[in-house]
């Protein structure tokens, strides 16, 4: 499957949940996506103002979280407070794809695995908590970005 191509998903379950357009420091999702179980995240490529960092944070929580962004040669960025979207400082990033399981599952911890191209590297990861995930913020760590990142999800 290609990283951000749409059309590649239509032989899958997933349906489109919503079109984020980032423009600023952070997008949270307005739709709930306590709906799904498996959610996609499809980050489009992103300008952004200065070489900055990109995370992912679920409900708001700024706790819990362990997880790295790795080249797959010897750059690696690993994060506690966030879910690290990339493994260096950039100017640009994406396409990227990052799968995150039994969103909706209240029992187990979520786990993340991910790709992208421009810095993002093999992205890997887990929140320590079985919340269901209600909302998802994606952020860069100064300055502001613009660009797309769509959420798809398999309902269940």
């Amino acid at each position: 499957m290609a990283v951000g191509t749409v059309s590649s998903l239509s032989s899958e379950p997933w349906s489109l949940i919503e079109t984020l357009t980032f423009s600023g420091s952070s997008v949270t999702t307005t739709q709930d996506l306590t709906l799904y179980k498996n959610l996609k995240i499809v980050i489009e490529n992103l300008t952004l103002s200065a070489a900055v960092n990109l995370g992912l944070r679920f409900n708001g929580a700024t706790t819990g979280y362990s997880g790295f962004a790795y080249d797959g040669l010897s750059t690696m960025r690993e994060t506690t407070n966030q879910l690290a979207l990339n493994y260096y400082q950039m100017t640009s990033y994406g396409p990227a794809q990052i799968d995150v399981f039994n969103s909706n599952n209240s029992t187990i911890i979520k786990t993340i695995d991910g790709f992208g191209a421009e810095k993002a590297g093999i992205i890997k990861g887990f929140w320590n908590s079985t919340a269901a995930i209600s909302s998802l913020t994606i952020f860069i760590s100064s300055g502001t970005s613009t660009g797309t990142i769509k959420i798809y999800g398999i309902a269940g």
